[in-house]
């Protein structure tokens, strides 16, 4: 979330339900959030599951968690991207490159 062009006030991770059913195709669905809301890094409506938070006072970090299954009582988890802010450098990195400037 920018305050104005050039200094971020602070990042904002959200997930979506976990059990509400998507009404469009991920990829259009994707597209129409990035166009709502351009400040949006990152959305993957075609999976289900939980973004792990880490917080520190030096870094913020988000890493999802998909699940296999909503419905079925066993699942298997794969871990999908991790964003992170450091400190001092307004900015979301994956993989130590900078995504949102």
């Amino acid at each position: 979330m920018n305050s104005d062009k050039t200094r971020s006030a602070g990042f904002l991770w959200v997930t979506g339900s976990s059990l509400l059913p998507v009404p469009l195709p991920p990829e259009q669905m994707q597209a129409l959030l990035k166009g709502a809301s351009p400040e949006l890094v990152a959305c993957d409506t075609s999976q289900r599951g939980w973004t792990q938070l880490t917080v520190t006072p030096k870094v913020a970090g988000a890493q999802w968690r998909f699940v296999s299954s909503v419905i079925e009582p066993t699942y298997t988890t794969h871990t999908g991207p991790e964003l992170v802010a450091t400190a001092g450098y307004p900015r979301l990195y994956s993989e130590s490159v900078a995504i949102v400037s």
